[in-house]
């Protein structure tokens, strides 16, 4: 803010001399006389260009320096410090470059020598093994234990610790040295990662690359001992006069433990065992489970009897090479036997016959339970029919066409009745004729059943026509074990009707 301006005129000269007495200026004017923008103010402020608070006089002095202008100034430092922000954000994308390349780098090389680890434990197991400092052993079978350099032992006592030539027993699992190099220690996580691949390939090496085997329980072998004593020398081998130049030549151990040849035995002898030694005997004269030998002879000309048994037939004595027949008898009476059999078979004294030990009227049935058993029935049957073929009126009047009597056997059994007729119209016109059973030998008893029909006979211009055929049928319920009569009744409310050809059956079922 200007308090005072003393302005001088000189017009002899033409110039005015203006003297300004000043206080300080706000930013905004400070700026607007730099020619830059308020904000770079602070910038330049920040660079010792400038100081806060402005003055009319610090402008003036700045204006009057030989050097860029201030917004060039600043727009030079507004520069700088983009490169600066520039050259740092690229060197931390360098860096950072720089550490994914490593890390994959890395990664890599430890998946290569995973693989390879892994490639040299199936391949050389005990060396590897043995470098890295696993206890690797292979499975040693029941007689021997593979030791780590490649020999065999067997399974006897341990030599002493003190004394090579006294035998020890074991007093318990000793866990066996292992040393291992520098180099081993180093990448040995990275063995760690290629018993991964091993146990996933093949677990049971990795089992035996990871057990120790003196503390394992699966019958891995442990580190190799010391040595035993020498054996004593073995004794002197057979002599020539002991080896077999014969075909049939036997060579045995006499009483005297002395290697002898056993004589070449004759036709159809037999070896045996005399006092303990192996002897050759005729078959004859050799004792079979305490009983005499039998020749080929003997054998040739020996016979066998054969019996028949309750309801066979034939048998008898058969030489060797020959042969018999033996026949089952077929019963020719009937006497009470079993009443049940999977066969449906019986096999008695007198023959073989179906099961004789059902009642009257009872019949052979089958069950996956029992079999062939026998089971109630009742079957009778009984049945009557028109042997003339004439004509028989009918009235009003009931009329007996034809009876049948049935007795059943049981008191379960029941009686189905059945009656036929052939019907035609006497006078020509069309008639009813009501045809039925009833339980009397007269028509005089009650009905079986529903066995009762009438029926329309329709004329058809002849009397010698046929007007139709009537059934009926019913089914008499549980009747008793006495005789029971039925008869075929017919009879015409108004005309007068012809029947034909009747018939009456009964049938007893249980």
């Amino acid at each position: 803010m200007l308090d005072l301006i003393l302005e001088y005129s000189y017009p002899r000269i033409g110039y005015k001399f203006v003297t300004l007495v000043m206080k300080n200026i706000s930013s905004a004017q400070t700026a607007k006389l730099l020619g830059v923008s308020v904000g770079d103010l602070s910038t330049l402020e920040k660079q010792g260009i400038i100081h806060s608070p402005y003055s009319l006089e610090e402008v003036s002095r700045i204006k009057s320096r030989q050097y860029p202008t201030l917004s060039e100034e600043a727009a030079q430092v507004g520069i700088q410090i983009q490169q600066e922000v520039v050259t740092t954000l690229t060197g931390l994308q360098k860096f950072k470059k720089r550490i994914s390349v490593l890390s994959l780098f890395t990664v890599a090389v430890f998946v290569l020598f995973t693989i390879i680890i892994a490639i040299l434990f199936n391949i050389f197991p005990g060396q590897t093994s043995d470098f890295f400092g696993y206890y690797y052993r292979f499975n040693a079978s029941d007689d021997s234990q593979t030791l780590v350099n490649g020999s065999e032992s067997p399974n006897v006592l341990s030599a002493s610790t003190e004394n090579l030539n006294v035998l020890q027993a074991a007093t318990g699992p000793v866990e066996a040295p292992v040393t291992t190099s520098v180099l081993a220690d180093i990448i040995k996580p990275v063995a760690g990662a290629s018993l991964i691949l091993v146990k996933a390939i093949n677990d049971q090496k990795y089992e035996q690359i990871v057990t120790n085997p003196v503390l394992a329980t699966g019958g891995l072998s442990g580190p190799q001992g010391p040595a035993g004593p020498r054996g004593s020398d073995g004794s002197d081998g057979a002599s020539v006069g002991d080896v077999m130049t014969t075909a049939g030549d036997t060579l045995i151990r006499d009483s005297d433990n002395t290697t002898v040849r056993l004589s070449i035995g004759s036709n159809d002898q037999v070896l045996t065992i005399a006092n303990g030694m192996p002897a050759w005997t005729d078959l004859t004269n050799a004792n079979l489970s305490g009983n005499a030998g039998v020749t080929n002879a003997n054998l040739a000309n020996s016979a066998l009897t054969i019996a028949a048994g309750n309801g066979l037939s034939g048998g008898g004595s058969v030489s060797l090479g020959e042969s018999t027949t033996l026949g089952i008898n077929l019963t020719s009476s009937r006497t009470a036997g079993s009443i049940s059999s999977n066969s449906g078979l019986e096999l008695s004294g007198s023959g073989l016959s179906l099961l004789q030990g059902c009642g009257d009227g009872q019949l052979l049935k089958w069950t996956d339970a029992g079999g062939w058993a026998c089971a109630g029935a009742d079957v009778g049957h009984a049945a009557s029919y028109n042997t003339d073929e004439a004509m028989t009126n009918i009235s009003f009047v009931q009329t007996t066409l034809t009876t049948v009597s049935v007795t059943p056997s049981t008191s379960t059994a029941d009686v189905y009745v059945t009656g036929q007729a052939e019907v035609f119209s006497g006078s020509d016109e069309d008639q009813f004729l009501t045809l039925v059973i009833e339980t009397t030998n007269n028509c005089t008893g009650t009905t079986v059943g529903n066995a009762t029909v009438t029926y329309t006979i329709t004329s058809k211009g002849d009397k010698d026509k046929l007007g139709g055929v009537l059934v009926v049928s019913g089914v008499d319920l549980n009747p008793g074990t006495s005789s029971r009569s039925y008869s075929l009744c017919a009879s015409t409310p108004t005309g007068d009707t012809d029947v034909q050809n009747w018939r009456l059956e009964a049938l007893v079922i249980n």
